[in-house]
């Protein structure tokens, strides 16, 4: 199970990005990528158009992750750098800590 906290809407004039904060009731890395993966495409979907999404995974108060999506058909504008990934879940980038 998990709970959002909060998303932001840090767009730009032209590229939108929006950053998520989540907690999960669990560490399992399993459950954990499965609701990356869901909250991602959930705000994919509320938030169209959307080229960048980002969320921080919280599990007792302490972050566990950072990830990023990014829309790789956008070429408007410039898109930020990718994080320094050390796993992936589909084309979501994701930072453990």
């Amino acid at each position: 199970m998990y709970k959002v906290r909060e998303i932001q809407d840090v767009s730009r004039p032209i590229c939108k990005r929006y950053i998520g904060h989540i907690e999960v009731d669990k560490k399992n890395k399993t459950g954990v990528k499965r609701t990356i993966v869901g909250v991602t495409n959930e705000i994919r979907k509320a938030k169209d158009p959307c080229h960048v999404a980002w969320l921080y995974v919280w599990h007792e108060e302490k972050l566990l992750c950072r990830t990023a999506w990014v829309d790789k058909d956008f070429t408007e504008a410039p898109l930020p750098l990718p994080l320094d990934y050390n796993d992936h879940e589909g084309d979501i980038g994701i930072v453990w800590m």
